[in-house]
């Protein structure tokens, strides 16, 4: 049986959950003593292990998974609102700067490769052949060595550009609550200067840890996309406490 243990501090305390306020006890627990004899000094006492079935909990999770720390009504908005802005494009520019100079940097080299590389004989009846270098003891200008490094070199490009891009176009620059509250807008950038803007319903999103992490961005997933957006600690949440009751939610997608 799946049993939780609660100290006295936990049953003292007031659980504040949505409109709810749960007391366990009104008045400390003390705990019994054991073996009592006349000298205070030899007291023995042994404390009680309050042990209380999950199951209760475990549903009422199951039914309120999206339960926000704070009570706000956000079916009534009357229009659209920012709750988080991150305005720094000369970053994203200089970083896909960045990804295209690496870019057409391994596809050149990849092009030398298939231009340069000559068949050069290697002779394994050498008595210094053992003793000789590994790249010495390769014939580079075989096709199954020279395609294979020109290859991973153009691989190699592709895959720093796509990094690039991937982590720009996840990169949220506004987080935009719609008119109603029933939809958020992520506004992302995008690898050659324009805006990328995705509208999703707010039944979709879902935080995957708290803004008060410790990270140098916030992972928020949403359904049906496979990497997570990411909204940078350096930016700005202009309405924190909208943020946290439709943003900052963990919800079951």
């Amino acid at each position: 049986m799946n049993r939780l243990l609660f100290n006295r501090s936990v049953l003292n305390t007031s659980l504040p959950i949505r409109n709810y306020s749960v007391k366990s006890l009104t008045t400390p627990l003390a705990p019994p003593l054991r073996n009592i004899t006349k000298d205070p000094s030899q007291f023995v006492y042994k404390p009680i292990v309050y042990q209380l079935s999950t199951n209760c909990l475990k549903q009422f999770y199951r039914k309120n998974s999206s339960y926000a720390p704070i009570n706000i009504d956000t079916s009534n908005l009357a229009k659209d609102v920012i709750i988080f802005k991150y305005n720094n494009p000369k970053y994203f520019k200089l970083m896909n700067f960045f990804g295209f100079i690496q870019f057409f940097f391994f596809l050149i080299a990849s092009e030398f490769i298939l231009s340069t590389l000559r068949q050069t004989p290697v002779n394994e009846k050498d008595p210094d052949f053992d003793a000789k270098p590994f790249y010495l003891k390769v014939n580079l200008g075989e096709n199954k060595y020279k395609y294979g490094i020109s290859f991973a070199s153009f691989i190699f490009g592709l895959t720093i550009l796509g990094f690039v891009w991937t982590t720009t176009v996840r990169s949220v620059r506004f987080l935009i609550l719609r008119k109603g509250g029933s939809y958020v807008s992520f506004v992302t950038y995008g690898p050659f200067g324009k805006n990328r803007i995705m509208d999703v319903p707010l039944r979709f999103v879902s935080a995957v840890q708290s803004r008060n992490v410790g990270a140098s961005a916030l992972p928020i997933k949403v359904k049906g996309k496979t990497f997570h957006y990411l909204l940078d600690k350096q930016g700005q949440y202009t309405n924190p406490e909208i943020f946290d009751h439709v943003i900052n939610v963990k919800r079951r997608l």
